[in-house]
């Protein structure tokens, strides 16, 4: 019995045993499952809040890029609202206080103009040939944004310039960098092979008008790789009017973007970071990570696409990149040179560039699987000592097993969860318990890490958001933010205290809230009218201020997203009542001043028609002497040339040159007088007509040559090879000055050479800038006198040699013809080496060239005829010079006492040519003239008619020409002259007997 009642206990005992054990292995089996169950869940559960991490600092940095570049947008966006209202306001602008011809005070190499470096803060191009009043105008309007740019390039140390450039092609750069004495000629800064920025923000690429960046370009000043922030400028009717931008330097950012190597606890971290544009290329990619590209040379990198790389597999990352939404984050996983990356992505919307984080794969999953080791090692260890302990204990163990994880594992996963929640919430000074050795410290470490870099990141921001309330709240003018529903989103110290409330305050109210009734309806209508519209606008705006009524001018311009989309208005209003009151005041007193000026001019009118007449009487009895003296004159120096014609001695020849000089120094000082009165009295214009310049050359050294040889000095003559032959010009007026210079300086010239020169300035550019410089090796003039060398009645050197003949007219003549014709004159001279005049003038290349002739050969023809000249003067002795002169070279000659005689003569008769004077009694040579033209016999009427005057002025002569005379002769007749007039008025068909 007792033996059976052991062998019962025995079994009950087994049976006890067995089932602990199976108890045992189930509990053992239970808790394994559960070990492997609390791995997967906070291994998962890390790994999602490591990616979350990622992203949201990959997000972050973008968004700290993005506000940097979305400032400079408002910026550029308000120097193109500032620019638009000067040009709305152009009228009212004072040009007085600004010195455009200073401004643009050098004429450049490349024929451009511009100024100097020592000169204003900015820098001023143009690249045209000549300004105008209108280049000068809206040189003098865009001058007024001067505080603007420059203000702007110095608030920012990132912003190397800011700048305009007009439709008309005038740029100003501040700050003056003197870039353009390097520039090309027919450098333009429109031209986008010229100037990658201008065309940006033109109607043709930006028909939506919004603040923009270009592309990526080398600073040409050395400022590196830099992206322009730009807008449009428009007038108020709607008319393109000129780029406003600043230069932004990207270093700062690569610098800091290349220096990214991720988060590590352990200090070796292999994380890199890149910036790429929308069109793939890179703005900034870690020479380091060459090999990931399939690269050797970092300065492969300065030319690279992230979208035709060698890495097929990165090639396509950067592709999905810039195919996401301008502000969306990804999270890619790829492969690059056998390491494993996660990629965080974000966009910036302002530019369309997107950031990329790299992270190296073990670095993210180290702290994920440090979670799962530690629940995996707990759970071995208490299933080691679950194994030792007996069965009646196992309620005891399953307790302990239980509070050991909670307190092991689950509480301190509990505070770090605790943390991050804290942390998303915005508690950056959340505690993070990062003490022991194993990998839940690494994770909390890399929590901390994480931690860390958001509240630096948001200090930053803060910073940055507190300079431009800054700048923003100490602006002079009132300056607000609008949604579309006109609720302020902001508002400066400024405008609050003018609406009598806070920023803070503000912030949500509507206008009504603070202006009465009509007012904000007024206000809110402009705010509207920039909304639906899209463009800036510039109004004055009447607003109430401490019981008194203020005049505002309010610039206001739409705020847009990176799609164009009008998201509210921003408004920046200036007080200008007292500038108003001003200008009442002001036009208060042009008026007055307009009335007196008014009565004044009536006074002035009649003060000056009775000079004109005075004038004009001065005019009649100079011109009426000076014939009455000139005829007489005529007839003896045509005498004279007759006697030195002659068989003469050499003592009779020389009294005969005596004569000759003196004759026509007489006749030189008449036409000084005569045409200085003529001049002063306006009745001298310039005309325009083609004419060789090779032609006046010859005939200029034909008529000197002789004169020179009699003082045995040297004349020469050169052309440069560019110089066109035909031009349009006043060729009279043109060979009249160059002739005088010409006799004063073989006139003042002993020995040596005279040396007539004529070159292009303009490089075979249209129209020609001539330049003419007449040199000699004379006596020089002195300082003292080359001040007063073109006054009138000034001879310099008057009580030395040849001096002191002379009117004194002769260069205050050339000067006047020359500007009459548009062109400038001056002077140069050593003393005792010798003087050089020039002359320079613009003068259109003739667009016809069949008037070009052989001069050369025309010059050396022999003297027409032998042919029947009828000659008509009422002078006897003139009359009687000319037929001698005539009859000597073989023609055979018949005489007129006036035009009514002529006329009979020519019905009577068979001429080949009529040489006709101007002035003579019953009839004169013009109404003979007009009579020949008019005659019903052809013989008569295409006869070739030579006009003789002792004078012509360059529009009288023009009129005899209307008038039907073939050429017009100066008295007293050269027979060379005269011989090759005749040969031009018979060269389309001559009668010859």
């Amino acid at each position: 019995m007792h033996r059976l009642s052991n062998q019962i206990r025995a079994v009950v005992a087994g049976v006890l045993l067995l089932a602990i054990l199976a108890v045992l292995w189930l509990s053992i089996s239970s808790l394994t499952s559960l070990g492997a169950t609390i791995n997967s869940v906070y291994v998962d559960s890390a790994m999602q809040q490591a990616e979350s991490f990622l992203r949201r600092v990959a997000a972050e940095q973008a968004e700290r890029y993005d506000a940097r570049f979305r400032r400079y947008l408002m910026q550029v966006a308000n120097q193109a609202a500032a620019l638009s209202h000067f040009y709305e306001r152009e009228a009212q602008l004072d040009d007085a206080q600004v010195k455009v011809d200073a401004i643009l005070s050098e004429r450049l190499a490349n024929g451009g103009y511009g100024n100097t470096r020592d000169e204003p803060a900015s820098i001023f191009y143009w690249g045209g040939n000549a300004l105008d009043d209108v280049l000068r105008r809206e040189l003098m309007v865009t001058s007024y944004l001067e505080p603007v740019l420059v203000e702007a390039q110095v608030s920012d140390p990132l912003i190397t310039a800011a700048w305009i450039i007009t439709s008309s092609g005038i740029g100003r750069y501040t700050p003056n960098t003197d870039p353009h004495r390097d520039w090309p000629a027919g450098f333009d800064l429109r031209n986008p092979e010229h100037d990658p920025v201008y065309s940006v923000a033109t109607p043709a690429f930006n028909p939506e008008k919004t603040a923009r960046y270009s592309g990526l370009y080398m600073d040409a000043a050395g400022q590196g790789v830099i992206v322009s922030a730009v807008a449009p400028v428009y007038r108020a009717d709607g008319r393109y009017a000129a780029t406003t931008g600043v230069d932004v330097s990207l270093s700062d950012m690569r610098r800091e973007i290349l220096s990214f190597t991720g988060f590590s606890q352990t200090g070796d971290a292999t994380g890199f970071a890149f910036l790429v544009a929308a069109d793939g290329q890179a703005i900034a990619f870690p020479p380091s990570q060459l090999d990931v590209l399939g690269l050797t040379h970092p300065e492969e990198l300065l030319e690279l696409n992230l979208l035709s790389t060698s890495n097929a597999q990165f090639s396509e990352l950067v592709r999905r990149m810039i195919s996401r939404q301008a502000e969306s984050v990804g999270l890619e996983r790829l492969q690059l040179a056998g390491n494993n990356y996660y990629v965080a992505h974000s966009g910036m919307a302002s530019t369309g560039w997107r950031l990329g984080l790299a992270y190296p794969e073990d670095e993210v999953l180290r702290g994920s699987e440090a979670i799962g080791t530690t629940a995996g090692i707990a759970v071995k260890d208490t299933i080691l000592r679950i194994g030792g302990v007996a069965v009646f204990g196992f309620v005891l163990v399953g307790a302990l097993v239980t509070l050991f994880l909670r307190y092991r594992l689950l509480h301190p996963l509990e505070g770090l969860n605790a943390s991050a929640r804290r942390i998303a919430d915005g508690d950056l000074q959340a505690p993070i318990d990062t003490s022991g050795r194993d990998e839940l410290a690494t994770l909390a470490g890399n929590l901390s890490t994480m931690r860390d870099a958001v509240r630096e990141t948001l200090d930053r921001l803060r910073d940055s958001e507190q300079r431009l309330q800054s700048i923003i709240d100490n602006a002079p003018a009132a300056i607000y933010v609008k949604d579309l529903s006109g609720r302020f989103q902001l508002m400066n110290r400024h405008c609050s205290q003018l609406l009598g409330t806070s920023p803070e305050q503000a912030i949500g109210k509507q206008d009504h809230d603070f202006l009465p009734p009509p007012v904000a309806h007024e206000v809110g209508l402009n705010d509207r009218r920039v909304i639906d519209a899209g463009v800036p606008l510039h109004v004055e705006e009447a607003i109430p201020v401490d019981g008194e009524t203020r005049t505002f001018v309010s610039i206001k311009f739409p705020l847009q997203d990176h799609r164009g989309q009008v998201l509210g208005v921003c408004g920046i209003s200036t007080d200008i009542t007292d500038r108003k009151q001003v200008e009442h005041e002001l036009q208060q007193h042009r008026t007055r001043l307009s009335e007196m000026v008014a009565e004044r001019t009536r006074e002035l009118s009649i003060a000056r028609e009775r000079a004109e007449s005075a004038n004009r009487a001065k005019t009649s009895f100079l011109a009426n002497m000076s014939h009455e003296i000139r005829t007489p004159m005529n007839g003896v120096l045509s005498l004279a040339q007759l006697l030195a014609r002659g068989e003469l001695s050499e003592k009779d020849r020389h009294y005969v040159e005596l004569i000759l000089n003196a004759g026509r120094a007489l006749m030189t000082v008449l036409n000084d007088i005569l045409d200085y009165s003529k001049i002063e009295a306006g009745q001298v214009s310039a005309v325009r007509a083609p004419f060789s310049l090779e032609h006046l050359v010859r005939d200029i050294e034909g008529l000197m040559l002789p004169l020179a040889e009699q003082k045995k000095l040297e004349f020469r003559t050169t052309c440069a090879r560019d110089l066109p032959d035909r031009v349009v010009g006043d060729s009279s007026r043109l060979r009249q000055v160059v002739l005088n210079l010409v006799g004063n300086a073989i006139k003042f010239t002993e020995r040596g050479r005279v040396t007539l020169r004529l070159s292009d300035l303009s490089r075979g550019h249209d129209p020609v800038r001539l330049r003419i410089e007449v040199e000699d090796s004379g006596p020089g003039i002195s300082a003292a006198d080359l001040e007063h060398i073109f006054d009138r009645f000034f001879r310099a050197g008057i009580d030395t040699g040849p001096a002191g003949t002379g009117s004194g007219l002769g260069l205050s003549i050339c000067k006047k013809l020359v500007e009459l014709m548009d062109g400038e004159i001056g002077v140069s001279s050593v003393p005792g080496e010798g003087s050089r005049f020039h002359i320079e003038i613009d003068l259109p290349k003739a667009l016809d060239e069949s008037g070009t002739r052989d001069d050369a050969a025309q010059l050396q023809a022999p003297a027409p005829g032998p042919l029947r000249i009828l000659v008509a003067d009422d002078d006897p002795i003139g009359r009687m010079a000319c037929q001698t002169l005539l009859e000597q070279v073989g023609h055979r000659i018949t005489v007129a006492d006036n035009g009514s005689e002529a006329l009979a003569a020519l019905e009577g008769g068979d001429f080949d040519l009529v040489l006709m004077d101007i002035h003579m009694p019953v009839m004169d040579g013009l109404e003979a003239t007009r009579r020949v033209r008019d005659h019903a016999d052809p013989r008569i009427r295409d006869i070739p008619v030579l006009a003789l005057t002792a004078s012509v002025m360059n529009d009288e002569y023009h009129r005899y020409l209307d008038m039907g005379i073939t050429a017009v002769l100066a008295k007293p007749l050269s027979i060379d002259e005269l011989n090759r007039t005749i040969q031009d008025a018979l060269q389309d068909g001559a009668r010859v007997h």
